[in-house]
């Protein structure tokens, strides 16, 4: 089950993963490369029913590797972003008032959704619509979004200053985009 702050609760925010199950990760620059040198796993925190459960592979790949201090000094640093990144109580819940957007991935008019929010990271990073995969493929003009919590006002100078934005054109050809990939690989 996804954690959800209880301020969250009374907004029906990641309803499949309610239903069903499963967490959701924000993760930013995430080290493939040195994690799978260090420990033979990219550790992509994807997939998981909990936090607790990722962490919990986490802390036994550092008992694994308590000998090899670099390995286990990485991981625990990989462990603390991770948390970092994930407060949900410092993310902003916006409700989606823009026709419905379901092609490649999907918005649902009257849908509530996450935007997270680091303090090492302080701008928007896009949606999260239940599938972190699709979170930076959203448009976020004004007329396609209210507010509902927004923690440290991230949302409203996204939404209204433009900091960070993703314009509807810029969105289409985007989706274009993933759209010939997709073609591609018929």
């Amino acid at each position: 089950m996804p954690y959800i702050p209880e301020e969250h609760k009374q907004y029906p925010v990641l309803p499949f993963s309610r239903e069903h199950g499963g967490e959701v990760f924000q993760y930013y620059d995430w080290p493939d490369d040195k994690l799978n040198e260090l420990v033979g796993d990219s550790l992509i925190p994807y997939g998981y029913k909990s936090y607790e459960e990722y962490y919990g592979k986490i802390d036994e790949l550092i008992k694994k590797h308590a000998k090899e201090s670099d390995t286990a000094e990485f991981l625990k640093k990989v462990k603390e972003n991770i948390a970092k990144w994930n407060r949900k109580e410092n993310w902003s819940i916006c409700r989606f008032v823009g026709n419905d957007l379901g092609e490649v991935s999907g918005l649902h008019h009257g849908g509530y959704y996450y935007w997270p929010w680091s303090e090492d990271r302080p701008m928007f990073s896009g949606v999260i619509d239940d599938e972190e995969f699709t979170a930076y493929l959203y448009p976020t003009e004004p007329e396609l979004w209210e507010i509902v919590i927004d923690p440290t006002g991230m949302a409203q100078k996204t939404i209204f200053h433009g900091v960070n934005a993703l314009l509807k054109k810029d969105y289409d050809g985007l989706i274009t985009q993933v759209k010939n990939i997709f073609r591609g690989n018929e």
